[in-house]
């Protein structure tokens, strides 16, 4: 399940374009992420994720990297040893679909706006 396009609001995947942030396993997409602090990704936003397996998490900031990251959720990922990608939505899209390409297991979520 490769990420074919993103620009401000929506991503493409597969022949689906989304409008919401979302979260992109390597088998689904679960499309309707969203935090309880709007622009702050705190580490019940992503315990689903983080009891995935997966050897890299990467957090899409949105065009403009408004959404922050709590320190909790730096510590979570070191903890279990995953490796943690903080960028533009744009440049997850592009790390995301490159790690998978390599068959590493990777999750992306995706903040659109």
């Amino acid at each position: 399940m490769d990420i074919k396009k993103y620009k401000f609001g929506q991503v493409t995947i597969g022949d689906v374009i989304y409008t919401r942030d979302l979260v992109v396993y390597p088998d689904k997409v679960e499309t309707s992420w969203w935090r309880d602090a709007n622009h702050l990704v705190q580490l019940k936003d992503l315990q689903k994720i983080l009891n995935s397996p997966l050897q890299v998490l990467i957090i899409g900031t949105g065009p403009f990297n408004e959404m922050k990251i709590e320190d909790s959720v730096k510590e979570a990922c070191d903890s279990k040893g995953i490796k943690l990608i903080i960028e533009s939505t744009e440049k997850a899209c592009e790390i995301y679909n490159e790690l998978k390409a390599k068959n590493i297991k990777v999750i992306t979520a995706l903040h659109l706006t």
